[in-house]
């Protein structure tokens, strides 16, 4: 997968690699900002196994994790 970091316009171009290089690029984003829906019939990105929070200095909270609310459900 491509990254153009500082640049103008799209940074990100998925369209140069492979799905499984995109998943694995989603996968392991550190902010978890990365996500993907698979349209060509392959497993759909779901929850971890294991609920994972970061803690960041001077930030918020990073959590990875299968989050149950009144309002609506979150992977």
């Amino acid at each position: 997968m491509s990254f153009r970091a500082n640049t103008p316009g799209a940074w990100i171009h998925p369209e140069a690699a492979s799905v499984e290089q995109c998943v694995h690029v989603a996968h392991n984003c550190p902010s978890g900002a990365i996500t993907y829906e698979r349209h060509d019939g392959g497993p759909q990105e779901s929850a971890p196994s294991v609920n994972v929070v970061r803690v960041r200095e001077n930030g918020p909270y990073a959590v990875h994790a299968q989050i149950e609310s009144a309002d609506a459900a979150f992977a």
